[in-house]
């Protein structure tokens, strides 16, 4: 059985820009990815579909980004 089936995202060696193209997949609004050295960087992570707006805070962690949130779901994440 693949990970999405079993409601997991997987990321190994995944440039951070990919990572975020994926979370817009599963989660209402949009994540906006404004600095293109951080899309670069690349994360080793899993995470629950269901839970999988606990990524932009994992990249916050991780790499000491900032996310602002805005109305209607927008992140924007740099």
């Amino acid at each position: 059985m693949t990970a999405w089936q079993q409601g997991l995202v997987i990321f190994r060696s995944t440039p951070v820009a990919e990572v975020v193209a994926e979370v817009n997949r599963y989660r209402a609004g949009q994540v906006i990815l404004t600095n293109a050295a951080l899309g670069r960087r690349q994360l080793n992570a899993r995470f629950r579909i269901e839970d999988i707006d606990r990524v932009v805070g994992q990249i916050e962690q991780v790499f000491g980004a900032h996310a602002t949130t805005l109305p209607g779901g927008i992140v924007l994440l740099g």
